[in-house]
Order: C-alpha cells, then sequence, then structure tokens
C-alpha cells in the first residue's frame, strides 16, 4: 500500500487528469446536452468510507492495545452521513454547503477470573469501546456534464473538521453487583480536502437518485481532554500524540430534491 501521502497526491494527480479530459468531453457533448434544472437543490447521501488513522492504529491500537488484549482489530472503515444544499450558479456549475458524519467504532467483551479478598474466585466482565466521529462542514464546487435525465459531474471542496474519540472500559463482577466504569473524551480540530466524481439520474421533475466516489484528506490536530490534556501513548522510550485521520476513499448513495 502507497503511503498516504503518496496515496493523497495520486488521487489528486488523478482528480487533475480528470478536470482536463471531462473539459474536451464538455466541448463534443455540449450539442446534446440540456441545462440543469431548478436552482436549488437539497440532498441526502448515506456510504461509507475508508479511514487512515495512521496515528491511532499505529501508536495506540497495535503498540498498546493489541499487546494488553484490550482491542484485536484497527478502525479502517465506518458509515458516512451527509447532508448538502447546492445552488446552480450556471448552467454547468454549482455550489454546495454540506456537513458530513463519520464515525468508526470498535468493541471488545470478555470475561475473566479475579480473586476477591472474603469471595474467592469470582468471574469478571469486561467490555471495551473506542468510538471515533467527526462532524466535517464543507464547501464543494461541482462541474456538471447533463445529459437529459443523467448528470455526470465532478467536484473539489474544503472541509473543517471537529473529531471526537470516546474511549470507554466498564468492568463487573456479577455475583457482587459491581461495576468499575471508565470513559475518557478527547477532541481536536483540523482541516481537509477532497475531490469526488458521480452521477445522477432523474427520477421525476423533482427528485432525483446517484452515486458518488471520491477521496478525502480529513485529518485533526492532537487530541486533547477538555482540560487541554494530550492524548500521549508512551512505548520503546518515546512518546507519540494521537491525531484523528479520516483520510479514504469514500462512496455515497445520494437521493436529490430539486426546488
Amino acid at each position: 500500500m502507497f503511503p498516504p501521502k503518496r496515496t493523497l497526491s495520486i488521487w489528486l494527480l488523478v482528480f487533475v487528469c480528470g478536470l482536463l479530459v471531462s473539459g474536451r468531453l464538455s466541448a463534443q457533448i455540449e450539442q446534446f446536452s440540456t441545462p440543469l434544472g431548478e436552482k436549488v437543490r437539497i440532498s441526502l447521501a448515506p456510504g461509507w468510507g475508508l479511514y487512515s488513522m495512521n496515528d491511532l492504529n499505529k501508536h495506540y491500537i497495535d503498540r498498546f492495545a493489541k499487546v494488553a488484549g484490550i482491542f484485536e482489530d484497527n478502525i479502517d472503515n465506518g458509515p458516512t452521513i451527509y447532508g448538502e444544499v447546492s445552488y446552480v450558479v450556471t448552467p454547468n456549475i454549482s455550489a454546495s454547503l454540506g456537513v458530513n458524519y463519520l464515525r468508526g467504532q470498535l468493541e471488545e467483551k470478555s470475561w475473566e477470573n479475579v480473586v476477591v479478598e472474603g469471595e474467592g474466585t469470582l468471574a469478571m466482565r469486561w467490555e471495551r469501546s473506542l468510538t471515533t466521529t467527526a462532524l466535517a462542514p464543507q464547501l464543494m464546487v461541482k462541474y456538471h456534464f447533463p445529459l437529459g435525465d443523467l448528470d455526470l459531474f465532478s467536484g473539489a471542496g474544503l472541509a473543517w473538521c471537529w473529531g471526537k474519540s470516546i474511549l470507554k472500559s466498564d468492568s463487573r463482577i456479577p455475583d457482587l453487583s459491581t461495576s468499575f466504569i471508565t470513559e475518557d473524551r478527547f477532541k481536536a480540530q483540523g482541516a481537509g480536502l477532497l475531490g469526488c466524481i458521480g452521477m445522477s439520474h432523474d427520477l421525476s421533475d423533482k427528485f432525483a437518485i446517484g452515486t458518488e466516489i471520491g477521496y478525502r484528506h480529513f485529518v485533526t490536530g492532537d487530541l486533547e481532554t477538555e482540560g487541554g490534556t494530550p492524548w500521549v501513548v508512551e512505548y520503546n522510550g518515546t512518546s507519540h500524540k494521537i491525531k484523528l485521520d479520516f483520510s479514504g476513499a469514500f462512496l455515497l448513495v445520494t437521493l436529490s430534491l430539486r426546488l
């Protein structure tokens, strides 16, 4: 697999080449195209995305959580919900303001025997979870190639990411009706960018359904608690701070309403 920076460069190169090719394609099909109908569109799009999570996977999960038996897997993908309002600026150009919600999660459950003074050996149940989320407003510009009921497009945009991470542990001894719960919350912000290509098909004068694929580069700063304490993982005599990295390819299925 390519390193993250090289992967991003490849995606950007492909996207730029796509814009150049699409420009020539637009000129060739202009005589067959029809302008985009209506000025305002509201869209809702569920989907799935790949997440890089380099710091979290490498420094916390691989070097600490897996070794300690806390988690067995990495966070490398998760669901996406995206909503936007777009405005048709020209017959071929639209601008949109939208919001992404991204989520990745690990959960682990296990039993182990513990010795309790005066009670002997009892069973303890562990439940552990690591949840990462990002709320990312974005501004995107798309270039369209409307062909009757079919609309082909490519686009690029900027985003701002508010990321959160919740690390929770719940241990219980059922025979004693006792529980021990710990929860650590961290947050961070950071800029992002993305590119996409896609298509939509008119179902009626008002509704359209479509799909789009693309690449996000969504990375936050260092995660910190509400009090400003950074999340630091130490091993082999070195300390490592943790960033959230939701970068990766994504796929969306969209339903749009024209106003």
